[in-house]
C-alpha cells in the first residue's frame, strides 16, 4: 500500500516566485535631469555677458531674455550632444539585444530631437571678468557682464514652473552616465507601455517620444571639455503650448534671419541684479558712468558697477 504522506513529503518544494515593484521614479526619464540639477551648487553670483543693446533691453525691460535652443550662436553644441547620445545608443544595441526595437526607435528620432521642441536658454558664467567672453561678445563694441543672485535664479519669484537653473556638464564620463541613466528609465517606461497624459494625443507623449524630449533637455547641458574654463550655467525653460505661456519675440541683430527668444519677468518687478562689470573699452570711465545712470533711472540701486581688470586693447 502506497504511503501518500511519505510521497507528499518527498515532493520537491516549488521555487519561490519573485515579484518586482516598479516605483514611479523608475520610469521617469526626467528624474535624471532633476538629479543633475541638484548635483552642484552655483556660486552666489552668476554673470550673463551681453552687448550694449542687450544691456539696455534687459535693464529697461526688467526681464531675462532666453534664446531658442535651435538658434544658439554655436551650432556645434547641439551636434556634440547628439554625438554623445548616439554613441551611447549604438553601444547599448550591442550590449543588450532584448531592447533593440526600442533603441532603434530612439535612434530614428535622435536626428530631429531638437526640432519642434520650444526650449529656451540663457547662459551664465561663474567668472564675471573672463577674456574669452569679452572677445566672444564684443563684436567691436561695448560688452558687459551682468551679475545676478544665483539663489534667486534657482528659485525664481515667477509663476513659470518649467524655468530652472542647470549646470553645464563638461566631463565625458559624466555625460555618458547621465545619458545611460536617462535612457534606462525611458526604456523601462517603453517596456511597460506607459505613455503620457491620456487626454493628449501627441508623439511627444509616447514612451520613446518622452525619452527623446528628456534627452533633448539633457543635451542642452552638455558642452565639449575645451570650454570648461567658462564654468557655465544655463537657465532652461520649456515653453508649454497653453494659455499664459510667455510670448515668442524676435531679435533682428542677426544678418540672415530673425532670431526667436522669450523672456521671463519676476513678480517683484525687477531683476535680482547685484553687479555689472564693464568690459574692456577705449573709454572705461564713460562706460561705467553710463551704466550707473542707466541703472539709477530704472531703480537698480545699489548695484556695484566696475571696470574689467583685463588689460585688453581693441
Amino acid at each position: 500500500m502506497k504511503d501518500e504522506g511519505a510521497s507528499a513529503a518527498e515532493e520537491p518544494a516549488k521555487p519561490e516566485r519573485k515579484t518586482f515593484t516598479v516605483l514611479p521614479d523608475d520610469v521617469q526619464p526626467f528624474i535624471t535631469v532633476r538629479d543633475a540639477l541638484n548635483a552642484r551648487t552655483p556660486p552666489s553670483t552668476l554673470y550673463h555677458y551681453t552687448g550694449t543693446a542687450g544691456l539696455v533691453g534687459i535693464i529697461e525691460g526688467h526681464a531675462l531674455r532666453l534664446s531658442h535652443v535651435g538658434f544658439l550662436n554655436d551650432r556645434s553644441e547641439l551636434s556634440y550632444a547628439k554625438e554623445v547620445i548616439s554613441s551611447v545608443v549604438d553601444g547599448w544595441k550591442r550590449e543588450d539585444t532584448r531592447i533593440v526595437a526600442g533603441l532603434d526607435q530612439l535612434a530614428q528620432m535622435l536626428p530631429g530631437m531638437f526640432d519642434g521642441v520650444d526650449v529656451f536658454v540663457s547662459c551664465f558664467c561663474e567668472n564675471g571678468d573672463l577674456l574669452s567672453q569679452w572677445r566672444g561678445y564684443s563684436k567691436g563694441a561695448g560688452t558687459y557682464a551682468l551679475g545676478f543672485s544665483s539663489s534667486e535664479l534657482r528659485s525664481p519669484d515667477t509663476e513659470n514652473e518649467s524655468f530652472a537653473l542647470y549646470p553645464i556638464i563638461y566631463d565625458v564620463d559624466d555625460q555618458v552616465r547621465i545619458v545611460r541613466d536617462t535612457i534606462s528609465r525611458g526604456l523601462r517606461r517603453y517596456l511597460l507601455s506607459i505613455g503620457g497624459p491620456p487626454s493628449v494625443e501627441r508623439e511627444l507623449f509616447t514612451p520613446i517620444g518622452l525619452l527623446v524630449f528628456a534627452l533633448s533637455v539633457v543635451g542642452i547641458m552638455f558642452k565639449h571639455g575645451s570650454f570648461m574654463a567658462e564654468r557655465e550655467w544655463r537657465l532652461i525653460m520649456v515653453r508649454r503650448m497653453e494659455d499664459g505661456a510667455p510670448p515668442i519675440m524676435f531679435r533682428t541683430d542677426r544678418p540672415w534671419f530673425p532670431s526667436p527668444y522669450t523672456s521671463v519677468t519676476f513678480t517683484r518687478g525687477t531683476l535680482p541684479l547685484t553687479h555689472v562689470t564693464c568690459g574692456p573699452s577705449p573709454e572705461p570711465s564713460l562706460a561705467t558712468r553710463s551704466v550707473e545712470m542707466l541703472l539709477r533711472t530704472q531703480g537698480y540701486e545699489p548695484v556695484t558697477v566696475a571696470e574689467s581688470e583685463i588689460p585688453l586693447r581693441w
